[in-house]
């Protein structure tokens, strides 16, 4: 339909960063058997039930595996953590000034109200209370907020101006296709 003509055909490159988590999505047995003992290893830690996070990973394999589809990401938010959100420029949304539009996305609407109220010294649990909402909705808010850029999860370190966590980027990566 007309939404697919708009939408990529491949995945876009994304940022990964290291805290975030890898999870595998149920593999057919075609894709098993065209995996390398790497990407198959790698996918075996990845499924431990411990949570595996990037950085516990090489970086090059799980973008490949991430690119075709084998393995998603998923953005932890915990209620300690803080989060900054700079100025929107150019920023637009789909809200309507009327109460109760039935077209409105709730976690839109719940990202407007976290870009308005968000303070970098507030934690999600005291955010989720002065938002009224429930605190798994706003992780899972914050969780879009990160992976779409809007927002950065900060550290004691990144407070103090301190970075040590590396930034991974996706279009880093091998093309998975050509690296057979």
């Amino acid at each position: 339909g007309l939404a697919r003509d708009f939408l990529p055909t491949e995945p876009l490159p994304t940022t990964m960063q290291p805290w975030w988590l890898v999870s595998v999505v149920n593999l057919g047995e075609l894709e098993y058997r065209e995996l390398s003992e790497d990407e198959l290893a790698h996918l075996k830690t990845a499924n431990l039930p411990d949570h595996i996070r990037v950085k516990d990973l090489d970086a090059q394999v799980v973008g490949s595996l991430l690119m075709r589809g084998l393995v998603y990401l998923q953005v932890p938010v915990s209620p300690e953590d803080r989060f900054s959100i700079p100025p929107l420029e150019g920023f637009v949304s789909n809200k309507t000034a009327e109460q109760g539009d039935a077209a409105s996305d709730p976690i839109e609407s719940l990202l407007y109200a976290v870009f308005v109220a968000n303070s970098e010294r507030l934690k999600v649990a005291d955010l989720a209370g002065i938002l009224n909402v429930s605190l798994t909705e706003l992780q899972a808010a914050l969780g879009i907020a990160v992976r779409l850029g809007f927002a950065t999860r900060l550290t004691d370190d990144s407070a103090a101006g301190v970075n040590r966590g590396s930034v991974l980027q996706f279009a880093d990566y091998p093309d998975p296709v050509g690296a057979a």
